[in-house]
C-alpha cells in the first residue's frame, strides 16, 4: 500500500524518493533547454542560408526520419548492453555534433548540405538515444508504483524546456548568433555526462536472450509486442494518434497569418498555450498511481483531443484558440505519457529496450507521414476541413483502441464490481 501524502509531495514523489532520477531530471532539463535552443537556431540558419521553406522542412524532417527508421533496430542493442554506458556515448556524440556545428557556423564554413548532414547525424544518434532514455527511466525508478509519476514529471519538464529553449535562442541570437546557441547546447552535455558519472546504479544483468542472433531478437521483440494484448493496443493507439495529432508547426503559422492576420508574437503566444496545457496535464497525471485505471486518462485524452480539433475549426478568435491550445496540450500529455507508462510498466524487463524502441518508431514514422499528408490536404481542401478530418481520425483511433483492448475494459468493470461487493 502507498501511504497518503500531501498534494505537492505526491506530485513530486519520484523526484523526492529516487536520487538517481533526481540527478537525471535536473541534467536532462538543462540539456533540453540547449537542444530546443539549437533546433530553433538551426532552423533559422537553414532559412538564412537558402531562403527556402522546403529546405527548412528537409532540415527538420531529416532528424525525425532517422529516428523513426533506426529506433526499432536500436532496441536490440539496448537490451544487450549496459544502458548507462550507452547513454554516456550518445550524450558525448550529441556534444560533439553541437560543437562541430558551432565551429563551422562561427568560422563561416557552414553550408546547407553540412547543416542537413549534421542534423541527420543527430537523428541517427537519437534513434538509439530516445528509446534508450525511455528504458533508462525503468532503471532509475526502482519502485514501479512511481513510474507514472516519473513519466509525468518528465513530460512536464520537457514541455517547460520547450518554452524556455526557443525563447532563450530567440533572445540570444541577436547577441551571440546561431553559433553561440550551438556552443551553449554543447556545454549542457558536459553536465549530463557529469550526472551520469555521479549516479550509483546496481549492476544490471541482462535477462534477454543472449544466444539468439540479432535479427532473431528483433523479430522476437515484435512478436512479444503483438502477442501481448495490452502492449499491442497501446502501441496501435500511440501510432494512430501520432498520425492524426495536431501538427502545431504546420497549422498554427497558417491559422495565425491567414485567419487571425497576426504576426509572430501571436504565434508565440499560441505555442506557449500548448506548452502550458501540456505542463498542466502532466502535473495532474503525476498524482495518479493505479496503472490499471490509466486507461481512463487515455479515453478522456482522445475524446477531448478530437473535440478540440472540431472547436478550433469552428470559430476564428484568438482567445478561443488559446483555450483550444491549452486543451490540446493537456490531452497530448494524457494520451502519449499515459500510453508510454502502460507500455513501460507492462513490458517484461528482458524486452524493455525493444518495446521502447518500437514505441518511438511507431510514433515518429506516422507523425512524419501525417505531417506530409496534412500539408497536402491543406493545399487541396483548406485548413478548417483538414482540422475536422483530424478530429474524426482521433475519435476513430479511439474506437479501434476500445475494440482491440476490450479485455482491459472487462477487467476494469469486474474490478469495480468487486469493490462494490467487497
Amino acid at each position: 500500500m502507498l501511504r497518503r501524502c500531501s498534494y505537492l509531495r505526491c506530485m513530486f514523489d519520484a523526484l523526492l524518493r529516487f536520487a538517481n532520477f533526481r540527478i537525471f531530471f535536473i541534467t536532462r532539463a538543462l540539456s533540453l533547454i540547449g537542444e530546443f535552443a539549437q533546433r530553433l537556431a538551426a532552423g533559422w540558419l537553414a532559412y538564412e542560408l537558402t531562403d527556402s521553406g522546403l529546405i527548412l522542412g528537409i532540415t527538420v524532417v531529416s532528424r525525425q526520419i532517422a529516428i523513426g527508421v533506426l529506433s526499432p533496430v536500436a532496441g536490440v542493442w539496448i537490451d544487450r548492453l549496459n544502458r548507462r554506458k550507452v547513454i554516456f556515448v550518445t550524450q558525448s556524440l550529441f556534444m560533439l555534433q553541437a560543437f562541430a556545428l558551432a565551429i563551422a557556423t562561427y568560422t563561416g564554413h557552414i553550408s546547407v548540405e553540412g547543416l542537413i548532414a549534421l542534423e541527420l547525424f543527430a537523428g541517427i544518434v537519437s534513434g538509439l538515444d530516445m528509446p534508450l532514455r525511455h528504458t533508462f527511466l525503468y532503471d532509475l525508478i526502482t519502485d514501479k508504483r512511481y513510474l507514472t509519476n516519473g513519466i509525468a514529471l518528465q513530460s512536464s519538464m520537457f514541455n517547460t524546456c520547450k518554452i524556455i529553449g526557443p525563447a532563450f535562442a530567440g533572445f540570444m541570437i541577436p547577441f551571440i548568433g546561431e553559433a553561440g546557441c550551438f556552443f551553449f547546447n554543447g556545454v549542457t552535455f558536459v553536465f549530463c555526462l557529469a550526472g551520469l558519472w555521479m549516479m550509483k546504479l546496481p549492476p544490471i544483468v541482462s535477462e534477454g536472450p543472449s544466444k539468439v542472433k540479432f535479427l532473431g531478437e528483433f523479430v522476437e521483440g515484435l512478436r512479444y509486442a503483438w502477442q501481448t494484448p495490452r502492449l499491442r493496443a497501446s502501441l496501435l493507439l500511440a501510432s494512430g494518434m501520432a498520425f492524426f495529432c495536431f501538427s502545431y508547426g504546420l497549422y498554427l503559422p497558417i491559422y495565425t497569418g491567414d485567419y487571425l492576420n497576426k504576426g509572430t508574437e501571436i504565434l508565440g503566444l499560441l505555442t506557449t498555450g500548448i506548452a502550458a496545457g501540456a505542463i498542466l496535464g502532466a502535473l495532474l497525471l503525476a498524482r495518479h498511481r493505479n496503472k490499471h485505471t490509466l486507461i481512463n486518462w487515455v479515453i478522456a485524452g482522445c475524446v477531448l483531443y478530437g473535440v478540440s480539433n472540431f472547436l478550433f475549426a469552428s470559430w476564428v478568435n484568438f482567445f478561443f484558440a488559446m483555450v483550444c491550445m491549452l486543451l490540446l496540450g493537456l490531452c497530448e500529455v494524457w494520451v502519449f505519457a499515459t500510453t508510454k507508462t502502460i507500455v513501460q510498466s507492462t513490458a517484461d524487463p528482458a524486452f524493455t529496450g525493444r518495446i521502447s524502441s518500437i514505441y518511438v518508431a511507431l510514433f515518429m514514422i506516422p507523425f512524419t507521414l501525417g505531417a506530409f499528408l496534412k500539408g497536402w490536404m491543406i493545399d487541396q481542401f483548406g485548413l478548417m476541413p483538414t482540422l475536422v478530418i483530424n478530429g474524426i481520425g482521433c475519435l476513430g483511433v479511439l474506437g479501434v483502441y476500445v475494440i482491440v483492448n476490450r479485455s482491459e475494459f472487462y477487467y476494469l468493470r469486474n474490478e469495480k464490481k468487486l469493490r462494490r461487493t467487497g
